[in-house]
């Protein structure tokens, strides 16, 4: 297995070599800028045509390009692209043609997303680029623009972070099946110049790259794109052109002056000259028509020399610019760009230039001007850029240089500060200085000048703020400095983009006053607006001789920095933990409260009052209430500790590390504050030099504030804010704490506090954070590419990562990489390539196969000469994971796809398993999960209204191969978005993905759970059109900012591996969420116990792409209920305690009527309960058997998955949970188990309601006239087989009719052989009948002497399996269970239980308890079957058991 370290990352699917390019920039009309995405044949015959008599074919313009909204929604049935026939009846070939026929070329568009752009259902090409390249040739296309919209899904048009909206891959496919084609098709690549590099890949495969978003009606668009044009002449050349986007010359949007700049800013700078306005006399200007059709500014655009002008001189307070160009046959453009509104006359100074003499023509003037030579004055009008073409150039003697000031020359104030790049980067000296604020200043002393006065200098900056997501409004990409010589008054420069990321540079000429003779200046650079993020500068001075202007300097800025660090003995890195000797009172720090001892750190407030017994247990009787006085209290912390051994040592740093404080909460050491916390998701460290004492008494103590009270106070002063919160008490809304901590509608208010996670104290020179991995499979899935990053501090030369797979000592891959920096923090990165990798896989598709990755950080003595200063060790899985969202018959697709695998995704719902968290142990989550394995659950979805979880459910989700649906944390809310909580949640959720990024079984993250029901419940603002996130912080639904915007932009910066949905449930911003819209997105389908209260056996009905929220409560076994309600007198359906325990709306109406609806009712407790267990059971076996069963085939994936909620409990109670709060599974645990074991036989009956006649022609309102007599005849059934396993199999299938009453078979059943689909469900009988025992429909009906059946299907794999499944009369109240004839017999070491039966028993339950496993549970047992259960935890025999009607 070959690894290597790759210096460059490969490009995927790189393009041939065909490349059908035009050497000058294209030229030409495109339908967008005057119909948007509504062209048509007619408008486009009309525009082609008014080309022609415009004459503007004459001067070059040769293409009409038909942009977004050409096709129609559907593709044909070979899948490929048709033309909207209702927009252009005559289809693409006779357009083509038309525009032929004409001397004109075809332009084409679609784009590399799902969609295209400006749409919410028109198909784009991604997944069909081979077919829809072979469609644009066939209809005659001569050129492609293809966009950029729904990279990501079929919901997002745009998505400008994500990875894959800036990945070359899409754009790079299409260029190879254009190439493939047997037509010669230029192609416009419109990626809008987002990500990194876009003119390096771009101008491989395009002929011309878009380079900014979109152009819009409005001067200040001019500026935004000309700043980012302004790097590209490094890529543009004959063929390859970076593309300005289309002019908006004669759309009234620019003063006729304003638009001669703008067609020649894009003239000079080699931009396409592609026209939107409309080619009618009628509706643009002769005016516009003469700027677009001048011959001699288009000879400047389509020169040979195809070389990009150049930005040489700017003044910003001055408002005006110099470009300078190459032009063929010696000759060059000069542009003098005047930004200001009114006239001006700036002097140019040819010879700094570089140019002593030449012959000059005014292009716009077409006029000949003569020579030129030296200093020229240009008077120019508001807006006016003037054109001089220059010929019969002389060149002048360059300008003297002197020598480069780097950093060392200078110094900085906080927070500016140096950083350094990659190799080959930020040249010249390879460092760069950011973060160089208002209040932060980079200050050169010592330089040198020959003279006084003014000087030209040359800036070396980084900027790369492509202003994409702002660009519509005042967007703005320059990054602004100040300059002041001297003390003298503060000049503002705005700097222009400098390349294709943040480390290529660019130099940028300026004049400087205020220079004295000799070598005492001082030159400081401060920044101006916004911070200047990695902004470089420094300053040389070099000889100039005088002139009649000034004298000059020639003088480059740039910052470098280099600190000495000296020699010193290394400290390995330790941690130790503060977990003991922790004390507690009530009240702040002041307080005369009691001391009384506290559990080990971690902990909270109410264990420690319960081990001092100053409550009663919340979780016993109604004791809940009485506890709720405790989150309204102030508390205080206190413990000591002793002096680390290496403080205080030169470069040892030390720490406190707090991994969590619930909630609010003021950190005091020695007396001193600090920290202060508001956020009990947020790790914070502390650095605490000289705060410690020299023996063991340091103090640590921490005053926690109520949360509810502090989020009442939030509300209150924050009316501006529409503040709705769901399920609890409004307080929780601003408060970022665990939600449930407020109760919910299955758990208690208990509103906890305290150091909720470990404390510690960490002692280094030198440190690195855990080792992250990012990874790209090939498309084989055979190989790896690895990014690997580790955030290094400290004392550190070299960071050493190496490979393994988990538990093995073979290296795999490893590879060293130098810090190669002289500050003290930085990142260090390293590709490695893996071939024959071994995959994760979720459990039942294959092996769990992990990887281990060892960081390892060096001193600067060397990674050989002793041991490491840290080790860090983290398990990693290879994956590749997808979210299906594709069109299909029923809508718009919703499944997973892992390692090109489909999957149902079949699981729960996760709620913390704790109230009090700090009791959870690691084997705790280790047993919860192999709960979840062993119950064939496939996913479990992590509810947003908790805590992200601890390591150890993920560490055990990989080891078992259960998928994660990780939410954020938000839920049930209208959730604030100030600039303190945006900048809180960012750092949670940045730590939070950090911290779970390599787990491969977290496939998806997931906004928050139901805040986009509230928008729709209470009419919140949302326009799915405003694509604008900072407008979004403006409404009254401000939230969106977060879910739509700041989590998805850090998924994509910390884990692309992992996939983003906005929120559960979502569909694509236009479809309902509170009304369950079953065609696109998830679905909480809560028609079933809350809404409608629908019958369970119409689950089949109720489904929807991706259900994931559904539910039906039910009783936890009576051991259960013993522990938690302690009377005796108290344990009756209804009691106060029991309703107390129930917190679900209307629970004991919802639970007996459900009941009551299908059971006969036993009101007892142990009968009660049993009947809501089996009630429970069977809603289960509906919606799993039904929605599973929609999995179909693998282009006809009508439902993706389904989750239960809930999985768990987090006290012991009656809810919607499958498993108690003691780990004990309900009969519904096992219900799901059998149901999605991986090859299962379904039998359903048609649903027949028993309580309500629906509406019809004749009936014309839903009545409760009932035939009865069709409950337990004219039966019909469907049978099916669902295999998620990846082998076709073969087998029979046996009906059989089975008398309740007697046992025995009755009419004769069905037999058929069956081909059984892979990963998909194989349709056995449909609507089969089963006529048997019917009475005449004139005679009385007689149920004594009708037989009811349950029908059992029997599915017998030869060599394998037999797999069974029944299907009973419904509803169950109906029949008659005496005399049952059941046994049970044991096995003599009593580890096993056999059930069998005389006559069909319904819900045979063993009373389960804690400690004690099950095979199974709450099954049905059929006459001529035995059952086989195996106990551990007690003697079989000692286990008490019951079923319907005993």
């Amino acid at each position: 297995m070959a690894a290597s370290l790759l210096l460059v990352a490969p490009l995927a699917l790189q393009a041939a070599a065909k490349r059908v390019r035009s050497p000058t920039p294209p030229m030409g009309w495109n339908s967008y800028n005057t119909w948007n995405c509504q062209p048509s044949e007619e408008k486009i015959h009309e525009s082609a045509q008014g080309l022609i008599d415009l004459g503007l074919d004459k001067v070059g313009y040769n293409f009409v390009t038909v942009d977004c909204g050409w096709n129609s929604r559907e593709r044909d049935a070979q899948g490929r692209l048709q033309w909207n026939e209702t927009l252009f009846p005559s289809g693409g070939k006779a357009l083509g043609d038309f525009l032929h026929g004409l001397g004109l070329d075809f332009g084409l568009y679609s784009g590399a997303g799902y969609l295209q752009c400006g749409s919410v259902d028109l198909p784009a090409s991604l997944g069909f680029e081979q077919l829809d390249a072979e469609s644009f040739a066939e209809w005659g296309g001569d050129s492609l623009k293809y966009d950029n919209c729904y990279s990501t899904s079929n919901t997002t048009m745009v998505d400008s972070s994500s990875a894959e909206a800036q990945s070359p891959a899409r754009f790079q496919h299409m260029a190879a099946e254009l190439d493939a084609v047997d037509r010669d098709i230029q192609y416009f690549v419109c990626q809008w110049g987002i990500g990194t590099d876009v003119g390096e890949w771009a101008a491989d495969i395009g002929n011309t790259w878009r380079i900014s978003n979109d152009i819009y009606n409005a001067w200040r668009s001019i500026w935004r794109i000309t700043n980012q044009i302004v790097p590209y002449f490094r890529h543009t050349t004959v063929g390859a052109f970076a593309d300005m986007d289309m002019m908006i010359v004669g759309l009234n949007a620019l003063s006729e002056q304003e638009e001669r700049f703008h067609f020649g800013m894009w003239a000079i700078n080699k931009s396409p000259l592609i026209m939107g306005a409309a080619l009618d006399p009628e509706r643009v200007s002769q005016a516009s028509i003469d700027i677009m059709s001048n011959k001699e500014v288009i000879a400047i655009n389509q020169d040979p020399l195809a070389k990009q002008a150049m930005l040489i001189r700017r003044d910003t307070e001055g408002e005006w610019d110099i470009w300078l160009g190459e032009l063929s046959a010696s000759r060059h453009v000069l542009g003098v760009a005047n930004w200001r509104n009114d006239s001006q006359t700036v002097q140019i100074d040819l010879k700094a230039m570089g140019i002593a003499s030449a012959s000059a023509r005014d292009v716009w003037a077409a006029k000949d001007l003569g020579a030129v030579s030296g200093s020229q004055n240009v008077s120019l009008a508001g807006h006016e850029l003037r054109l001089w073409i220059l010929s019969d150039v002389v060149a002048a003697t360059p300008l003297q240089y002197g020598s480069y000031y780097s950093a060392a020359n200078a110094s900085l104030s906080a927070p500016a500060q140096a950083v350094s790049c990659s190799a080959q980067a930020c040249l010249p000296t390879g460092s760069k200085v950011g973060y160089i604020s208002r209040s932060a200043g980079v200050t050169f002393s010592n330089v040198t000048a020959r003279s006084p006065g003014t000087k030209l200098m040359s800036v070396d900056f980084v900027n790369y703020d492509y202003a994409f997501t702002t660009a519509w409004e005042w967007g703005d990409n320059t990054r602004n400095m100040t300059i002041a010589v001297n003390g003298g008054e503060a000049k503002r420069w705005a700097f222009p983009l400098s390349g294709g990321n943040w480390e290529e540079s660019l130099t940028l000429n300026i004049e400087v006053d205020g220079f004295v003779e000799g070598n005492e200046n001082a030159i400081e650079f401060r920044g101006y607006g916004d911070d200047l993020t990695a902004t470089c500068a420094a300053a040389t001075t070099g000889q100039s001789k005088p002139n009649a202007f000034c004298d000059r300097i020639k003088a480059s800025i740039y910052l470098s920095s280099s600190v000495n660090q000296r020699k010193m003995e290394a400290i390995p890195y330790t941690s130790t933990p503060v977990t003991k000797s922790w004390t507690f009172k009530q009240g702040d720090r002041s307080s005369s409260s009691p001391t009384l001892p506290a559990h080990d750190a971690p902990t909270e407030i109410h264990r420690d009052l319960l081990k001092n017994g100053k409550i009663a247990d919340p979780f016993s009787d109604l004791n809940e209430m009485s506890v709720r006085w405790v989150g309204d209290q102030t508390w205080t912390y206190r413990t000591t500790f002793a002096t680390p051994a290496h403080y205080g040592l030169p470069n040892v740093v030390s720490q406190l590390r707090f991994q969590g404080l619930d909630t609010f909460a003021l950190v005091y050491l020695n007396d001193r504050l600090i920290l202060g916390s508001d956020n009990m998701f947020v790790e914070h460290k502390v650095d605490i030099a000289g705060n410690l004492e020299g023996d063991e008494n340091n103090v640590l103590e921490i005053v926690f504030k109520s949360a509810r009270k502090r989020g009442l106070e939030f509300v209150e002063n924050n009316k501006n804010h529409r503040h709705i919160v769901h399920q609890t008490e409004i307080s929780r809304g601003p408060v970022r704490k665990a939600q449930y901590h407020w109760g919910w509608d299955w758990g208690p208010i208990l509103m906890t506090c305290g150091p909720w996670k470990p404390v510690s104290i960490e002692t280094w020179t030198g440190r690195i954070s855990v080792p992250g991995v990012k990874y790209v499979l090939s498309k084989d899935l055979k190989c790896a590419t690895i990014t690997t990053t580790a955030e290094w501090e400290g004392l550190v030369d070299a960071v050493a990562f190496d490979i393994t797979l988990k538990d093995s000592s073979e290296i795999k891959a490893s590879v060293t990489v130098n810090t190669e920096s002289e500050v003290r923090s930085g990142f260090v990165e390293a590709t490695i390539t893996i071939g024959d990798v071994e995959l994760w896989w979720p459990r039942g598709y294959g092996d769990q196969t992990l990887y281990t990755i060892r960081a390892k950080a060096h001193a600067p003595r060397g990674p050989s000469e002793s041991s490491p200063l840290q080790t860090i060790t983290r398990d990693f899985g290879f994956r590749r994971a997808e979210l299906i969202q594709k069109p299909d018959s029923y809508g718009t697709s919703f499944y997973f796809r892992v390692n090109d695998t489909d999957m149902f995704c079949a699981g729960s719902c996760w709620i913390p398993a704790e109230s009090f968290l700090t009791r959870l142990t690691r084997n705790d989550y280790r047993t919860w999960m192999k709960l979840v394995a062993d119950g064939n659950q496939a996913m479990l979805r992590v509810w947003g209204g908790g805590i992200y979880e601890a390591d150890a459910l993920y560490d055990a989700a990989d080891e078992y191969g259960v998928l994660i649906w990780q939410d954020f944390m938000f839920a049930c809310a209208n959730y604030p978005a100030h600039p303190e909580y945006l900048k809180s949640v960012e750092t949670e959720a940045r730590q939070s993905v950090w911290r779970l990024r390599n787990h491969p079984s977290i496939v998806i993250w997931v906004g928050n759970n139901e805040d986009y029901q509230i928008v729709e419940r209470y009419g919140l603002d949302y326009d799915l059109d405003d694509k604008d996130p900072q407008s979004w912080l403006k409404t009254n639904f401000p939230a969106r900012y977060i879910y739509e915007h700041l989590l998805p932009k850090v998924i994509f910066e910390e884990c692309p591996n992992v996939l983003y949905h906005p929120s559960s449930p979502f569909g694509n911003g236009r479809s309902t969420v509170l009304k369950v819209d079953p065609t696109i997105g998830d679905v909480h389908q809560w028609n079933m116990w809350h809404g409608t209260m629908e019958p369970y056996q119409r689950l089949p009905d109720m489904g929807g792409r991706f259900v994931s929220e559904f539910g039906m409560e039910a009783y936890p076994h009576v051991s259960t209920l013993e522990k938690c309600i302690t009377r005796e007198q108290d344990r009756y359906p209804g009691s106060m305690a029991m309703d107390f325990r129930n917190k679900a709306i209307g629970h004991e109406r919802r639970v007996i009527s459900y009941v009551a609806e299908n059971f006969r009712i036993r009101y007892d407790l142990k009968s009660f309960t049993h009947l809501t267990q089996v009630m429970q059971a069977d809603a289960m076996a509906w919606a799993y058997k039904s929605w599973r069963r929609d999995w179909g085939s693998p282009h006809d994936r009508k439902c993706g998955g389904a989750l239960v909620w809930q999985l768990n409990d987090c006290w012991p109670t009656m809810s919607w949970a499958v498993i108690d709060y003691y780990r004990v599974p309900k009969p519904a645990y096992y219900a799901i188990q059998r149901t999605m074991q991986p090859i299962a036989v379904c039998v359903q009956r048609k649903y027949k309601s028993w309580t309500m006649r629906p509406a019809d022609q004749l009936w014309q309102r839903d009545t409760g006239h009932i035939d009865m007599r069709e409950m337990w005849q004219n039966i019909e059934f469907d049978v099916w087989i669902v295999n998620s396993t990846l082998k076709e199999l073969t087998g029979s299938v046996q009906i059989q009719y089975i008398s309740i009453k007697t046992g025995l078979e009755v009419g004769k059943g069905p037999t058929k052989a069956v081909h059984i689909a892979a990963n998909g469900t194989t349709q056995v009988f449909g609507d089969h009948g089963a006529a048997i025992g019917s009475q005449s429909p004139d005679e009385p009906f007689d149920v004594e002497k009708v037989d009811p059946f349950v029908i059992q299907a029997t599915l017998t794999i030869p060599n394998e399996r037999v797999l069974r499944d029944v299907s009973w009369p419904e509803p169950i109240k109906y029949l008659s269970f005496a005399n049952r004839g059941i046994e049970l017999r044991y096995s003599e070491d009593m580890a096993k239980a056999f059930i069998s039966a005389k006559r069909p028993v319904k819900g045979f339950v063993f009373d389960e308890k804690e400690g004690v496993k099950l095979s199974d549970n709450g099954f049905d047992v059929i006459p001529g079957q035995s059952h086989e259960v195996q106990v551990e935890g007690c003697a079989a025999n000692d286990l008490t058991w019951r079923y319907v009607e005993m």
